[in-house]
């Protein structure tokens, strides 16, 4: 069997099409006896043809690398073989691929939606990447309550003079240093 046929398989039946790393796929494709290999670096083997296929097959790889040394299944839910251009919603952690429209729209699908409860979302623009938030109708509301239980309550004039405090040990750390 191919490295990439493997490292497919590996994916949808161990990682149920949540990323893994390129050495975790290897040794699990190894313990299968899914493939075979004299070489000593066999998961620098699978990182570079699976590397190979979404360079060579771009759109219609099966790959996506998620992270440094992550990849997943570009269709989580699909078939693992290349082609086809949406696929199912699938669990919170999947990574989904959406076609963009000639007008430049992305469609989430109504479970994305309903999973978040929003009807807008923030897009990133990371340079290499984009990332992509979901933005509460009200964020104030739903912000609120998410810090409780973290650390003690303190007032305002306890934190102004902590932080005074903080400034003060640094400043002196400073001038011991010169």
């Amino acid at each position: 069997m191919k490295f990439t046929d493997a490292a497919a398989e590996v994916l949808w039946k161990v990682g149920q099409g949540r990323a893994m790393h390129y050495a975790d796929i290897t040794d699990e494709a190894l313990r299968r006896q899914l493939i075979q290999t004299q070489g000593l670096t066999p998961q620098d083997t699978m990182d570079a043809r699976i590397g190979d296929e979404i360079r060579t097959l771009g759109l219609r790889s099966r790959f996506v690398r998620t992270g440094r040394g992550m990849i997943a299944l570009a269709r989580p839910g699909a078939s693992s073989r290349p082609g086809g251009q949406d696929e199912r919603v699938g669990r919170a952690g999947d990574v989904i691929r959406r076609p963009i429209s000639p007008a430049g729209q992305i469609t989430l699908g109504s479970q994305v939606r309903n999973r978040w409860d929003v009807d807008s979302v923030l897009v990133h623009d990371k340079g290499s990447h984009l990332v992509v938030y979901p933005v509460p109708e009200d964020p104030i509301r739903a912000a609120r309550g998410i810090l409780a239980g973290r650390g003690k309550a303190i007032s305002a004039d306890e934190a102004r003079r902590l932080g005074r405090d903080e400034d003060a040990r640094i400043e002196a750390e400073r001038e011991s240093v010169s």
